[in-house]
């Protein structure tokens, strides 16, 4: 039987993380001077503040309530951690604060901005979700960016908390950083709702991190927590007044339209659906087919398997016209037939740019809808 913490931990795993920290901690100050090919002084340093960070922790866990036969490995850890500190206080903060502090002001402050730019990634890629569809990809799409988030966030983290504490706060100017991470922690408590998708990534992180009490470690994120910001009345009575005006004219036809349609009966590759989302979000025209072919999809949908007479004038606009070309003309379909067309339909035939649209071309979601003859 394994001996557990107070945390449910397991002593034995405790002991090899910590004694990857410590050593890494060690390891990281005596390479600074001359560093390995593949090291830069802003990778040794970024681990001399991760790891000290996850060392304390983990003395402090194994001082509360080590067992008796894991007393020896934690004295080791100790004389480690000891020889560390030394050197940090003795040599590595005195001799190279200057290059810390160049290194804190550019390097670490664009990681910043790396990690702000992911959270708004996370963010806008749940809202468009919630425009449009719950699509695999999309699925894939917000789990990769709520994982990249979370894991330079806990190294952000764990940096400004080092950064706050001596010998670093007396010693380094890194009020900047540690200002920028507390705005971005800010927001990331306001999106954590947004997480809920990679909650097991959190259960694994709190482990990792010997379970330190850190906000975003203690609960798990609930979509429930989203919060939707409210919108003062007088903004929105001018929103719905220009919406109104906008409405008052019908809006040009867009040459995307034909892609939109496909993409609204999702028939584009991934790829391509990611290309047209982006325009979907920018073109009022295109994003309103896409609401009103799905629209009209989902209104045949619900008719599946109802018997539809097919009208004479209608089977015969739709037969080849003579001579070599044998795609029926749509745009010389009488008025009152072209209007028989389901709406999807109709929305296809009338998208086409100079070219006539051919029918036999026509996306398999509409096409499903026409008449059993057709």
């Amino acid at each position: 039987m394994y001996a557990k913490t107070d945390n449910n931990l397991l002593w034995d795993e405790i002991f090899e993380q910590a004694t990857e920290d410590v050593s890494t901690y060690l390891w990281a100050l005596e390479e600074w001077d001359e560093p390995s090919d593949g090291y830069d002084h802003e990778y040794l340093l970024s681990l001399v503040l991760r790891h000290r960070a996850r060392s304390r922790s983990a003395l402090n866990l194994m001082v509360r309530d080590t067992p008796q036969e894991y007393q020896q490995y934690r004295d080791k850890l100790d004389s480690v951690m000891a020889k560390a500190e030394r050197i940090l206080n003795e040599q590595f903060i005195k001799e190279h604060s200057e290059q810390i502090d160049l290194i804190i002001a550019d390097r670490s402050v664009s990681l910043l901005n790396e990690l702000e730019n992911t959270l708004h990634s996370v963010r806008n890629t749940v809202r468009q979700g919630n425009l449009f569809d719950q699509s695999d990809w999309l699925e894939y799409e917000l789990r990769e960016a709520a994982s990249d988030f979370l894991i330079l966030f806990q190294d952000m983290a764990l940096i400004s908390e080092q950064l706050g504490e001596t010998p670093f706060r007396e010693m380094i100017d890194s009020m900047t950083f540690r200002e920028k991470f507390a705005e971005i922690e800010g927001r990331f408590k306001e999106y954590f709702g947004y997480f809920h998708t990679i909650s097991n990534m959190f259960k694994a992180l709190k482990e990792r991190e010997y379970s330190i009490d850190r906000w975003w470690l203690t609960c798990l994120p609930d979509p429930d927590d989203i919060k939707h910001p409210e919108i003062p009345e007088e903004l929105m009575e001018s929103l719905s007044k220009t919406f109104r005006e906008a409405g008052a004219s019908k809006p040009p036809d867009c040459p995307e339209s034909g892609k939109a349609i496909a993409y609204a009966l999702y028939e584009l590759d991934p790829e391509e659906t990611r290309k047209l989302r982006e325009h979907v979000l920018s073109c009022r025209y295109c994003l309103e087919l896409v609401m009103d072919v799905r629209s009209a999809d989902a209104e045949s949908r619900s008719h599946e398997g109802e018997i539809l007479d097919v009208l004479p004038g209608l089977y015969e606009a739709m037969q080849p016209s003579s001579g070599e070309d044998t795609e029926p003309k749509w745009r010389d379909m009488p008025a009152g037939i072209l209007q028989q067309l389901p709406e999807a339909a109709q929305l296809y035939v009338k998208s086409g740019e100079d070219t006539e649209p051919k029918w036999r071309d026509m996306p398999a979601g509409i096409l499903q809808q026409l008449p059993e003859a057709a």
